[in-house]
């Protein structure tokens, strides 16, 4: 069967419109596959979105809060460093201040300083001349040794017997020292002088004179002391109808005096104070003048402290003769004042000076204490110290 043109072209046509519907169904399948994918996506995006958008949201909610909380903190810390900033210049100003007082107080420290060194290079002048006049050593003062070991002590069966009436002697026989008074050596009521001194002067008073018997007796204790032999100490005492022969190898004696051992003492200070002019007979608040005298004793004396227990037990001798005055263990007849208790009066005799080898003693009765040099030196040492300029 033969099919004519118009037909055969309407069955092409048809064929084709099938294909094409075909075609066109398979593409719009696969769009509304591709729509249907795209409606996921965008579903997931918007919440994906909408996650993210809340997320942001709080982020931006925390970040303001952290502005806010960083705005207050650089607020505060801006007061702050004002107020540092001011209390820095406060700081500074004060600084400067102090820096000017310091300045100041050290410029005064140092005034104070320097006049503490001159005040301890006078006590230790003082200290340096008490020890150079404590013995006979240099000067003219030495020459009395040679008279002094000739005729002052003697040797005998291991005892060196040692003649305290001949030290007096001697400085008057060898060198025409007497009893002078402070005014007509110095034209002072009070002048301590030096041995020197007392032999240019030809003489001093009670205590200079007591200082050169206490260097004289150092002297002979020393050289006993080389002998190797027992120390024996000879005063004299009143004795009507005896005499006392003054210095070996000499006839020269006191007459209506005889010999009154003391026995050993290893240690002579001079004492001065209101003493009594009889010690046998002394009563308190009678017959006591001012006076010094040696006293004779076993122990040394290096601080105040030393001084009650150490002349307690002493032995008095009167250095411008060499007699015995009296036993201060046996018979107290004067008071030794004692550190914060002791007040003086004119009502006893007393102690108030007390000159060493190295110092002196001086007895205040206000402060109730003994002053001296080197209580004086140590104070000044102590205050350098806290000062912080020694």
């Amino acid at each position: 069967m033969q099919l004519d043109r118009t037909t055969l072209l309407m069955l092409l046509v048809g064929v084709m419109l099938a294909v094409v519907a075909g075609y066109s169904l398979l593409r719009l399948t696969a769009a509304e596959t591709a729509a249907q994918e795209l409606s996921d996506s965008f579903v997931t995006c918007n919440e994906t979105y909408t996650e993210l958008k809340a997320s942001c949201e709080s982020e931006t909610l925390r970040l303001t809060a952290s502005e806010e909380q960083l705005t207050g903190q650089v607020g505060r810390l801006t007061t702050t460093s004002q107020q540092c900033a001011a209390n820095k210049t406060a700081l500074e100003t004060g600084l400067n201040q102090c820096q000017a007082t310091l300045a100041l107080q050290q410029g005064k420290m140092d005034e104070v300083s320097a006049k503490i060194d001159s005040y301890k290079n006078e006590i230790n002048q003082s200290l340096s001349w008490f020890h150079s006049n404590g013995n006979l050593e240099g000067g003219r003062v030495s020459f009395l040794k040679s008279p002094l070991a000739n005729h002052c002590f003697q040797v005998n069966e291991g005892t060196c017997t040692i003649r305290l009436p001949c030290l007096p002697f001697i400085s008057e026989d060898q060198a025409g020292v007497t009893y002078i008074s402070d005014y007509t050596t110095s034209g002072k009521a009070d002048e301590l002088q030096s041995l020197e001194q007392v032999l240019k002067n030809g003489g001093g008073d009670c205590e200079d004179l007591s200082m050169l018997f206490a260097a004289q007796l150092r002297y002979l204790l020393e050289e006993c002391g080389k002998q190797g032999a027992t120390v024996s100490l000879d005063a004299m005492k009143a004795d009507a109808y005896r005499e006392y022969l003054i210095a070996y190898g000499w006839d020269w004696v006191y007459k209506g005096f005889s010999s009154r051992p003391v026995g050993f003492y290893s240690h002579v200070y001079v004492v001065c104070g209101l003493l009594p002019e009889n010690y046998e007979t002394y009563q308190a608040g009678r017959q006591a003048s001012g006076h010094c005298v040696a006293a004779l004793a076993n122990q040394a004396i290096n601080s105040a402290s030393d001084i009650y227990p150490v002349l307690s037990s002493s032995i008095l001798v009167e250095p411008q003769s060499g007699v015995y005055l009296a036993n201060l263990a046996a018979r107290p007849v004067l008071v030794l004042p004692q550190e914060n208790a002791t007040v003086l009066d004119n009502m006893s005799a007393y102690v108030s000076i007390v000159i060493t080898d190295s110092d002196l003693y001086s007895y205040d009765s206000g402060t109730k204490s003994w002053d001296y040099n080197q209580l004086f030196l140590n104070e000044l040492d102590t205050l350098q110290q806290a000062l912080g300029t020694s």
